[in-house]
């Protein structure tokens, strides 16, 4: 259980990074460019 649990850690924080960071950003901006500015 031990190993699990030290697995999921290091999933948890490296998904909950950058990696994140970078995805929601960049959806952001898709988004925006995708529905021509609408949000502005």
């Amino acid at each position: 259980m031990e190993k699990i649990k030290a697995i999921l850690e290091a999933i948890d924080s490296a998904v909950w990074g950058p990696v994140m960071l970078c995805l929601l950003v960049g959806t952001g901006i898709f988004l925006t460019v995708r529905l021509k500015f609408l949000p502005w």
